[in-house]
């Protein structure tokens, strides 16, 4: 009978201290705020052991130093050498910087301006096959763009010397009339898209070696002036049966 009684004993105490393991699993951890930051309490402090490590929510974060300290971002690096980096919204650079600031951003405005040409070729290829085709017509040029007007053409008309050299043709014979009023070694002007704004404008044409102008264009009217080579054209036809006129613009 002492026997059973010890064994009954016996097993309520393990039952007991096996409820108060439990117990003590389920209790939540307490943390509190330290210099070094989070640390658990005296009670629930986690063994120094191997596993507590790997299973303790803390050992995932950084340390503290880490934590707090700042991350450049090295703006400097994305932009070209010579602009700095600028404050941030609402903060003013101290003067030096300033003034290294605003001569940088200067230097970057300068290069972004493209200088306005002034000049442009037109080159022809086999001029005396296309005026034929053209039964004798002017020639018209792609559009172009010189001293900030857009969409300017040349017109290139050939001359009654070279209509006269031309073949006769008795269906063509209406357009002889014109010719006898056209110029001898032929013209060249320039037409506008629109009325020029400019109050005056100087228009040269070189052909081969010879310099023609200056000729002048009016606010009134779209096209230029009409300039009468004064020279035969073909004889600056090259080898390879081209020729290049060349148009300067100068708007003051």
């Amino acid at each position: 009978m002492d026997l059973l009684q010890c064994i009954l004993q016996e097993l309520e105490q393990k039952e007991r201290l096996a409820n108060e393991g439990q117990l003590l699993k389920r209790r939540p951890k307490c943390f509190s705020r330290s210099d070094s930051g989070f640390q658990a309490d005296a009670e629930t402090q986690l063994p120094s052991g191997g596993a507590s490590a790997a299973t303790s929510p803390l050992s995932s974060l950084p340390p503290a130093a880490d934590r707090l300290r700042a991350i450049p971002l090295a703006l400097s690096e994305c932009l070209p050498p010579s602009l700095p980096v600028g404050p941030p919204p609402g903060l003013e650079l101290p003067v030096g910087e300033a003034d290294r600031f605003g001569a940088a951003m200067g230097m970057e405005a300068e290069a972004a301006i493209e200088p306005t040409n002034t000049s442009w070729e037109w080159t022809i290829l086999n001029p005396n096959a296309k005026f034929k085709a053209n039964c004798g017509c002017p020639l018209v040029s792609n559009p172009f763009s010189l001293a900030g007007f857009n969409d300017m053409r040349a017109i290139f008309t050939p001359g009654t010397l070279w209509q006269n050299a031309q073949p006769k043709d008795p269906k063509k014979h209406r357009k002889d009339k014109v010719w006898q009023k056209g110029c001898r070694y032929g013209s060249l002007q320039l037409k506008f898209s629109r009325r020029p704004s400019a109050e005056q404008i100087s228009i040269y044409f070189n052909i081969g070696s010879c310099r023609l102008g200056p000729l002048s264009a009016s606010m009134e009217h779209c096209t230029s002036q009409v300039c009468e080579l004064s020279m035969d054209w073909r004889s600056h036809v090259d080898k390879g049966s081209s020729l290049t006129i060349g148009v300067e613009v100068r708007a003051d």
